[in-house]
């Protein structure tokens, strides 16, 4: 991709990606193969958007969620390996379905960072059903947030060393 952002999705509005497959993308800072934002001076975020079989792969992170996108579904979907953790932030009602994550982040890094600019956020982000997979050191979310509402239901932890960490989570 494009300085290493493989599919960046700015004010993207009302559609479905099917089958979507990134591998080996964003070797720059701060690049994230997956990039859902807003235009910039907008309040508007891109919303509405359904992935279903994205598999994300090898790459330096496998994505930005930010600046007031809303209703971003994914499902059945596969992320694996990233360098540096992904990130959610200001952004309402994102759901994982049935996500698989491989070879989550190192040491004191999570694969997915939550972190918002004081917006409260009405509807929470969610993982349903999430299969976590680790070799013993693997961290999954950190939600830096107060103002976010963080649920995982069902989660299926392998070899795992964090589950979540910070604010406002609910574990069912």
């Amino acid at each position: 991709g494009i300085g290493g952002k493989a599919l960046q999705l700015i004010g993207v509005m009302d559609n479905d990606f099917d089958d979507v497959t990134i591998f080996n993308t964003g070797t720059s800072t701060n690049s994230a193969s997956l990039t859902i934002d807003r235009y910039p001076n907008s309040k508007d975020g891109s919303n509405a958007n359904t992935f279903r079989r994205l598999h994300i792969e090898g790459v330096y992170k496998w994505f930005d969620i930010s600046t007031n996108s809303r209703h971003i579904y994914f499902l059945w979907s596969k992320f694996e390996v990233q360098t540096v953790p992904s990130t959610i932030k200001d952004a309402l009602g994102v759901i994982f379905s049935d996500l698989e994550i491989s070879a989550m982040g190192r040491g004191s890094d999570f694969s997915i960072v939550v972190s918002s600019t004081g917006v409260y956020s009405p509807s929470p982000i969610e993982f349903n059903n999430p299969v976590l997979i680790d070799n013993g050191d693997g961290n999954f979310i950190q939600n830096l947030s107060p103002n976010t509402k963080i649920r995982i239901k069902n989660p299926n932890c392998r070899n795992m060393r964090t589950l979540a960490k910070g604010y406002n989570f609910k574990i069912i």
